[in-house]
Protein backbone atom coordinates (compact mmCIF):
# COMPACT_ATOMS: atom_id res chain seq x y z
CA UNK A 1 0.00 0.00 0.00
CA UNK A 2 2.73 2.43 1.09
CA UNK A 3 4.58 1.50 -2.72
CA UNK A 4 1.28 2.21 -4.42
CA UNK A 5 0.67 6.03 -2.33
CA UNK A 6 4.52 7.00 -3.73
CA UNK A 7 4.12 5.37 -7.05
CA UNK A 8 0.68 7.50 -7.52
CA UNK A 9 2.19 10.52 -5.87
CA UNK A 10 5.17 10.24 -8.11
CA UNK A 11 2.59 9.67 -11.12
CA UNK A 12 0.98 13.01 -10.19
CA UNK A 13 3.86 14.89 -9.88
CA UNK A 14 5.23 13.99 -13.60
CA UNK A 15 1.71 14.59 -14.97
CA UNK A 16 1.91 18.33 -13.05
CA UNK A 17 5.39 19.14 -14.33
CA UNK A 18 4.51 17.84 -18.17
CA UNK A 19 1.58 19.55 -17.78
CA UNK A 20 3.59 23.00 -16.16
CA UNK A 21 6.36 23.13 -18.50
CA UNK A 22 6.11 24.52 -22.07
CA UNK A 23 8.34 24.23 -25.27
CA UNK A 24 9.24 27.74 -26.50
CA UNK A 25 10.97 28.11 -29.87
CA UNK A 26 15.09 28.14 -29.55
CA UNK A 27 17.36 31.06 -29.43
CA UNK A 28 18.15 30.62 -32.77
CA UNK A 29 13.91 30.37 -33.81
CA UNK A 30 13.31 33.36 -31.39
CA UNK A 31 15.98 35.53 -33.50
CA UNK A 32 14.53 34.29 -36.39
CA UNK A 33 10.84 35.01 -35.63
CA UNK A 34 11.88 38.84 -34.28
CA UNK A 35 13.90 39.36 -37.18
CA UNK A 36 10.88 38.26 -39.53
CA UNK A 37 8.38 40.58 -38.00
CA UNK A 38 10.96 43.31 -37.61
CA UNK A 39 11.85 43.39 -41.44
CA UNK A 40 7.79 42.94 -42.18
CA UNK A 41 7.09 46.18 -39.83
CA UNK A 42 10.09 47.88 -41.09
CA UNK A 43 9.42 47.66 -44.90
CA UNK A 44 5.13 48.31 -43.64
CA UNK A 45 5.96 51.58 -42.02
CA UNK A 46 8.17 52.78 -44.93
CA UNK A 47 4.73 52.00 -47.05
CA UNK A 48 6.54 48.74 -48.56
CA UNK A 49 3.77 45.77 -48.04
CA UNK A 50 5.67 43.10 -50.10
CA UNK A 51 7.63 41.33 -46.90
CA UNK A 52 4.33 41.32 -45.17
CA UNK A 53 2.64 39.91 -47.97
CA UNK A 54 5.01 37.34 -48.64
CA UNK A 55 5.54 36.14 -44.90
CA UNK A 56 1.95 36.10 -44.10
CA UNK A 57 0.27 32.37 -43.28
CA UNK A 58 -1.83 31.18 -46.21
CA UNK A 59 -4.97 30.51 -43.97
CA UNK A 60 -5.62 34.06 -44.31
CA UNK A 61 -5.84 33.92 -47.93
CA UNK A 62 -8.36 31.09 -47.99
CA UNK A 63 -10.43 33.28 -45.51
CA UNK A 64 -10.53 36.29 -48.01
CA UNK A 65 -10.36 34.48 -50.93
CA UNK A 66 -6.96 34.36 -52.53
CA UNK A 67 -3.27 35.37 -51.74
CA UNK A 68 -4.26 38.09 -54.73
CA UNK A 69 -7.32 39.47 -52.70
CA UNK A 70 -5.21 39.88 -49.51
CA UNK A 71 -2.46 41.57 -51.44
CA UNK A 72 -5.09 43.85 -52.44
CA UNK A 73 -6.60 44.54 -49.13
CA UNK A 74 -3.04 44.77 -47.62
CA UNK A 75 -2.15 47.22 -50.19
CA UNK A 76 -5.17 49.53 -49.95
CA UNK A 77 -4.93 49.73 -45.94
CA UNK A 78 -1.19 51.04 -46.81
CA UNK A 79 -2.64 53.58 -48.66
CA UNK A 80 -5.29 54.78 -46.14
CA UNK A 81 -2.54 55.23 -43.73
CA UNK A 82 -0.46 57.12 -45.84
CA UNK A 83 -3.69 59.26 -46.48
CA UNK A 84 -4.61 59.55 -43.16
CA UNK A 85 -1.01 61.23 -42.04
CA UNK A 86 -0.06 58.16 -39.14
CA UNK A 87 3.48 57.79 -38.60
CA UNK A 88 5.53 54.92 -36.80
CA UNK A 89 7.39 56.60 -34.00
CA UNK A 90 8.83 53.49 -32.94
CA UNK A 91 8.22 49.24 -32.78
CA UNK A 92 9.04 46.94 -30.51
CA UNK A 93 9.06 42.87 -30.99
CA UNK A 94 8.75 40.61 -28.00
CA UNK A 95 10.22 37.26 -27.23
CA UNK A 96 7.96 34.36 -28.19
CA UNK A 97 5.89 33.00 -25.71
CA UNK A 98 4.78 28.96 -25.58
CA UNK A 99 4.53 26.48 -28.75
CA UNK A 100 1.10 25.15 -29.14
CA UNK A 101 0.06 22.35 -31.15
CA UNK A 102 -2.63 22.84 -33.85
CA UNK A 103 -3.40 20.21 -36.05
CA UNK A 104 -0.57 20.28 -38.84
CA UNK A 105 0.69 23.21 -37.46
CA UNK A 106 2.51 24.45 -34.26
CA UNK A 107 2.13 28.48 -33.47
CA UNK A 108 3.04 30.99 -30.44
CA UNK A 109 2.11 34.59 -30.17
CA UNK A 110 4.91 37.18 -29.98
CA UNK A 111 3.85 40.93 -28.65
CA UNK A 112 4.62 43.87 -30.07
CA UNK A 113 4.42 47.35 -29.21
CA UNK A 114 4.00 50.01 -31.76
CA UNK A 115 3.93 54.16 -31.26
CA UNK A 116 1.99 55.67 -34.02
CA UNK A 117 1.75 59.38 -34.38
CA UNK A 118 -1.46 60.94 -36.20
CA UNK A 119 -2.19 65.09 -36.34
CA UNK A 120 0.04 65.65 -33.45
CA UNK A 121 -1.17 62.91 -30.88
CA UNK A 122 0.69 59.62 -30.05
CA UNK A 123 -0.54 56.42 -29.41
CA UNK A 124 1.04 53.01 -27.97
CA UNK A 125 -0.60 49.89 -29.27
CA UNK A 126 0.71 46.55 -27.66
CA UNK A 127 -0.49 43.80 -29.67
CA UNK A 128 0.44 40.77 -31.20
CA UNK A 129 1.58 38.36 -34.29
CA UNK A 130 0.92 34.87 -34.57
CA UNK A 131 4.18 33.11 -35.35
CA UNK A 132 3.40 29.46 -37.48
CA UNK A 133 4.95 26.59 -38.86
CA UNK A 134 4.09 23.33 -40.67
CA UNK A 135 5.70 20.75 -37.51
CA UNK A 136 8.80 19.67 -38.68
CA UNK A 137 9.56 22.42 -40.36
CA UNK A 138 11.70 25.31 -40.40
CA UNK A 139 9.86 28.32 -42.21
CA UNK A 140 7.61 30.98 -40.18
CA UNK A 141 4.84 32.14 -40.86
CA UNK A 142 2.72 35.05 -39.53
CA UNK A 143 -0.94 36.73 -38.83
CA UNK A 144 -1.20 39.87 -37.09
CA UNK A 145 -3.60 39.30 -34.37
CA UNK A 146 -5.03 42.54 -33.84
CA UNK A 147 -8.21 41.67 -35.72
CA UNK A 148 -8.71 38.59 -33.40
CA UNK A 149 -9.82 41.16 -30.67
CA UNK A 150 -13.05 42.11 -32.82
CA UNK A 151 -13.07 38.46 -33.68
CA UNK A 152 -11.76 35.87 -30.71
CA UNK A 153 -13.34 33.12 -32.75
CA UNK A 154 -11.46 33.78 -36.02
CA UNK A 155 -8.22 31.70 -34.60
CA UNK A 156 -10.09 28.71 -33.94
CA UNK A 157 -11.72 29.04 -37.89
CA UNK A 158 -7.74 29.48 -38.90
CA UNK A 159 -6.59 26.95 -36.56
CA UNK A 160 -9.45 24.48 -35.71
CA UNK A 161 -7.53 21.65 -33.98
CA UNK A 162 -6.13 24.28 -31.53
CA UNK A 163 -6.95 23.57 -27.96
CA UNK A 164 -10.04 25.39 -26.79
CA UNK A 165 -7.82 26.69 -23.42
CA UNK A 166 -5.28 28.45 -25.64
CA UNK A 167 -5.97 32.55 -25.01
CA UNK A 168 -4.79 35.35 -27.03
CA UNK A 169 -2.95 38.22 -25.53
CA UNK A 170 -4.77 41.15 -24.81
CA UNK A 171 -4.37 44.22 -27.11
CA UNK A 172 -4.42 47.51 -25.32
CA UNK A 173 -4.47 50.92 -27.23
CA UNK A 174 -3.18 53.92 -24.90
CA UNK A 175 -2.36 57.70 -25.50
CA UNK A 176 1.68 58.55 -24.77
CA UNK A 177 2.14 62.19 -23.27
Amino acid sequence: MKNLRRSLLTLALCALSLTTWAAKPSADETAQIKADIDSMFTLFEKGDASALIEHTHDSIYKLVGSKEVFTQITEQALAMLKQTGIRFVESTTGEPGELYPAGDYELCFVPRTAIMEMQGQKLRTQSFMIAIRTKGESDWKYLDGSGLQQNPALLRTLFPELDESVETPAITVTPVS
